[in-house]
């Protein structure tokens, strides 16, 4: 008995432990507009730095020496560690022995996880969430005099060409806040309801168009749409869809592992797991995030 405790307990944790960064990176939607620090060692209440891309400044020239050599300084954002999660479940006895006699490893590990994944996901989705709440922080806005604007048919593809205007008319030195091929939209399940009636032209992926990348809806005005129902929701039940440059408009630090740490309740005899971790995030560049106060209604 204690050995095929052992043994299970020791499965457990090396499929979590294996699997866990890799299924951060990959399952990450509000996130994609960050900036990303991955800690194997981080605790709450931890301040780490998040260096942001460099930029360059393109200045005239007429042919002749050039301008002194500039030093590209990148941008540092200091995220605080201040949000954990725990998980604490255990296996009934009957899912413990499924494990225990499954026909080879794979099969034993594809049954495990069904708890791993879940709590590999809800990780991931409550990092989302924190990138949706600094929404409101965003240097370019669409609002309607400081109330929310009402999203219907009539101008949901009409504001997504607006935010696409307010980047590319925001130009400095080092150019505008645009990148083409990296800008991306993220739009609640009802807006896109209004979407597909406002853009019937609109190649959406369920059309065929296999061009637009993983994960997108579709393309629209140089966007790549995601649907994300973690969009930052505020008092007044006004959702507030986000635009930004992939990797470069927020910043995040999260933790790459939690570490299942095997016990036994005193009044059960099932295997119990439980473990922690913890993430940040914060604006990384306000100019290159935007965000809608909308009222979204079917």
């Amino acid at each position: 008995m204690a050995d095929t405790t052992k043994a299970l307990n020791t499965l457990v944790q090396s499929v979590m432990d294996t699997e866990f960064e890799e299924n951060l990176r990959n399952k990450q939607m509000l996130n994609k507009l960050s900036v990303t620090r991955y800690e194997k060692n981080l605790d709450y209440g931890d301040e780490l730095d998040v260096i942001l891309p460099g930029r360059v400044t393109m200045n005239p020239w007429s042919g002749g020496d050039l301008e002194n050599v500039e030093v590209v300084k990148a941008t540092t954002v200091k995220i605080p560690v201040d949000t954990g999660f725990q998980v604490n479940f255990e296996l009934e006895k009957a899912k413990a022995d499924q494990i225990m006699n499954a026909p080879g490893v794979d099969a034993a590990k594809k049954l495990i996880r069904e708890y791993t994944d879940d709590t590999r996901y809800k990780f991931v989705d409550n990092l989302d969430q924190k990138v949706g709440g600094l929404a409101p922080l965003a240097g370019h806005k669409i609002d309607n005099n400081g109330a929310a604007v009402v999203i219907d048919k009539d101008n949901a593809a009409l504001n997504l060409a607006l935010m696409g205007a307010k980047f590319k008319s925001d130009k400095n030195k080092f150019g505008t806040s645009w990148q083409d091929g990296k800008m991306i939209a993220f739009i609640d399940p009802f807006y896109e309801f209004h979407l597909m009636q406002s853009a019937p032209y609109l190649a959406f992926v369920e059309t065929g168009a296999t061009e637009i990348r993983k994960g997108a809806i579709a393309r629209l005005f140089g966007w790549d749409i995601f649907v994300s129902n973690n969009l930052f929701t505020d008092a007044d039940g006004n959702i507030y869809p986000m635009f930004g440059v992939e990797g470069e408009s927020t910043a995040s630090v999260i933790q790459t592992d939690i570490k299942l740490i095997p016990y036994m309740r005193q009044e059960s005899l099932n295997n119990a797991f439980k473990g922690a971790g913890v993430m940040g995030a914060g604006l990384g560049r306000a100019d290159k995030l935007g965000s809608i106060k909308a009222k979204i209604t079917v």
